[in-house]
C-alpha cells in the first residue's frame, strides 16, 4: 500500500457521520474556539484536509490507538442548554472521563482551551472530575480537573461566544482567508 491510499482511508474512516450538526446544535469542542470559524462551516472535504495535517493525524493515530486498547468506541453524548443542543464525543468514558491530547511538549498545567473542552463534557455528562492526559514525543502527564460547568455556564459561552476566542487562533486558521474578523 502506498502513503496516499492510506491517507484515503484513514481519512474515510476517521470522519465522524454518526451525529449531525444542526442550526440550534454546536459540539463543545467548536464553542471552545472562535464562533466565526463554527459559522462559516466545516464541510466533510475540509475535515479530511486538516486530518492530513502531521500533528492531527499523529493526534488521531494515538487516539485510535488508546481506543482500541480499551476495546472502546466513542460515543455521542448530548444535552440541551436553553434553545441549544451541545453535543461531545469525550476520548474515554469507563467510568472516568479522560480528554486526551498530543503536543511537542507537555505543558507545566492543563491548556485553557484544553480544560474548557473538558469542564464542557463534564457537564454533559454530569462528572465532577475528569482527567486530561498529555503525550508528547519525549514524556506524557496526567492533569485531574475538579471544576465542571454548570448550564449556566455553557448559555454563557454560546451567548458571548468570541471571534477569535484565544488570541492564538487566527494564526492556525484554515478558514482566515475567508473571515472577516
Amino acid at each position: 500500500m502506498r502513503l496516499d491510499e492510506f491517507l484515503d482511508i484513514y481519512t474515510d474512516t476517521v470522519v465522524r457521520k454518526d451525529y449531525e450538526m444542526t442550526e440550534n446544535s454546536i459540539h463543545a469542542k467548536q464553542l471552545c474556539y472562535c464562533k466565526r470559524k463554527a459559522e462559516l462551516g466545516v464541510t466533510e472535504e475540509s475535515v479530511k484536509e486538516t486530518l492530513k495535517e502531521p500533528r492531527v493525524l499523529l493526534g488521531v493515530l494515538v487516539d485510535r490507538g488508546i481506543e482500541s486498547i480499551l476495546g472502546g468506541r466513542k460515543k455521542v453524548y448530548k444535552k440541551r442548554a436553553g434553545n441549544y443542543t451541545i453535543a461531545g464525543t469525550p476520548d474515554i468514558v469507563d467510568g472516568d472521563l479522560v480528554e486526551v491530547k498530543t503536543t511537542l511538549k507537555v505543558p507545566d498545567s492543563p491548556r485553557e482551551h484544553d480544560k474548557m473542552q473538558l469542564r464542557m463534557y463534564m457537564w454533559l455528562l454530569g462528572k465532577e472530575k475528569a482527567y486530561i492526559w498529555y503525550f508528547s514525543p519525549y514524556s506524557y502527564r496526567e492533569f485531574e480537573v475538579t471544576d465542571p460547568y454548570t448550564t449556566d455556564d455553557i448559555k454563557l459561552f454560546i451567548e458571548y461566544w468570541e471571534s477569535p476566542r484565544w488570541s492564538w487562533e487566527c494564526k492556525w486558521c484554515k478558514v482566515r482567508e475567508e473571515c472577516d474578523v
